[in-house]
């Protein structure tokens, strides 16, 4: 009896441990592969496919659940900087939160969700979409007010429609920062997925689409999230998702396991010194 509790200990000491480290590597793996092969459509999204970058990747969670956002911009009229556009898509449901403050950047106050352009932009080709006819960049600026709850973390997800002129290699590049009590709120960049035609046929020929994962921590109140525009680019449609957590995503889950493996395997280093 007592050799087999001996074996049972040594068991349970080297290995149970690096298995349990590794349960939340797997999982984020796992994670990943679903959102790669979902974004190749490999196999069908998890939601109802709708027309547009909705149709490409939809975001993970359900539309509409509590401390969740959703708005959709296509861009049918044409662009005015002092008249900002509400979210002007029929495919995407319009979830706003509550939040009715301010904007500290522009002192405007927030009522919904709205696109602002700068100079240089007008009404693209067939009259949709946000062309920039300027020799240099153009912006457009979402503000998105959020649910005010008590949930600590913030992630937001980007899906980008658009054309390019020949030759051009550059995206629509992204800035967005977060605002809670007034105060701003450096978001966390998680990652940039481009596909074109050729990979999906869910994006129209001759268009590129682009997918940017963002958290923010603490959760905001609202987000500013600055597009530019290169010279000759027309934005065709842009979904922004965002949802209110009360914990980590599996990335951060990932990290504890790791943690944890290396607490083990420093600790076998002390134990045989």
């Amino acid at each position: 009896m007592k050799m087999r509790n001996s074996v049972f200990l040594v068991a349970r000491k080297f290995w149970i441990s690096p298995i349990l480290a590794l349960i939340p590597v797997l999982g984020l793996a796992t994670s990943l592969f679903v959102a790669t092969a979902q974004a190749l459509d490999l196999f069908p999204p998890n939601v109802p496919v709708v027309l547009g970058p909705s149709t490409i990747r939809p975001q993970t969670w359900d539309r509409g659940d509590p401390g969740t956002t959703s708005a959709e911009w296509i861009f049918a009229t044409a662009p005015d900087p002092t008249t900002p556009l509400a979210p002007d898509g029929i495919d995407v449901p319009l979830n706003p939160g509550d939040y009715n403050g301010t904007d500290v950047t522009t002192g405007n106050p927030i009522t919904g969700p709205v696109a602002t352009p700068s100079e240089g932009l007008g009404i693209g080709a067939g009259g949709s979409g946000w062309l920039n006819t300027s020799d240099s960049d153009a912006t457009i600026t979402f503000t998105i007010p959020d649910w005010v709850d008590d949930n600590p973390i913030k992630y937001l997800q980007v899906q980008t429609l658009f054309t390019e002129p020949p030759g051009s290699t550059r995206n629509p590049d992204l800035s967005v920062t977060g605002y809670k009590d007034n105060s701003p709120i450096d978001a966390n960049d998680d990652g940039l997925l481009t596909l074109g035609h050729l990979y999906s046929s869910s994006i129209p020929a001759g268009s590129l689409f682009t997918l940017s994962y963002y958290d923010l921590t603490p959760n905001p109140d609202y987000e500013d999230i600055v597009m530019t525009v290169p010279s000759g680019y027309t934005i065709s449609e842009v979904v922004i998702d965002t949802i209110s957590c009360p914990e980590p995503s599996s990335f951060a889950l990932a990290g504890i396991g790791v943690i944890g493996l290396l607490g083990y395997v420093a600790r076998r280093r002390t134990t045989k010194a």
